[in-house]
């Protein structure tokens, strides 16, 4: 269906994610996640002893 709808606005379909946007679970995150682990460290950074 996305490949009939590129085709009929004269698109071109865009390349498959690359390997390191598919591996987070090894730790290959694409740059922009930086501003929201660097949001997600503050906490436990600045409260160590912190529980929930």
């Amino acid at each position: 269906t996305v490949g009939a709808i590129f085709a009929s606005v004269e698109l071109p379909l865009p390349q498959p994610a690359g390997h390191f946007y598919l591996d987070g679970r090894k730790g290959l995150h694409t740059e922009h996640l930086g501003l929201l682990l660097a949001e997600m460290q503050f906490l436990p950074r600045a409260y160590p002893d912190a529980t929930w």
